[in-house]
């Protein structure tokens, strides 16, 4: 999926979550590599909650795929579809 597209991420549901993921932050996406070591492969927008447990995004930069990690700070969420899969 590469950038304007709009995914669907997997959160715990938590208020440490919830407290520092903010709609409209940018979260840094990362790939694991071969070596289980983390690759910056793009950047993704908040654009609401949909649930308790999922995120809508769009992608600002890079190429996403499903399985990729998307953090802020301590705080990691799963990239899992696009976000007409969110439910």
């Amino acid at each position: 999926m590469e950038k304007g597209a709009k995914v669907c991420l997997f959160e715990s549901g938590t208020a440490d979550v919830k407290k520092a993921i903010s709609i409209g932050d940018i979260l840094v996406v990362y790939a694991e590599g071969p070596k289980h070591e983390l690759k910056e492969v793009g950047k993704i927008k908040i654009l609401s909650y949909s649930g308790e447990d999922y995120l809508k995004g769009e992608i600002v930069a890079g190429e996403i795929k499903p399985g990729d990690i998307a953090k802020k700070g301590e705080v990691a969420s799963l990239v899992i579809s696009s976000a007409d899969k969110c439910k």
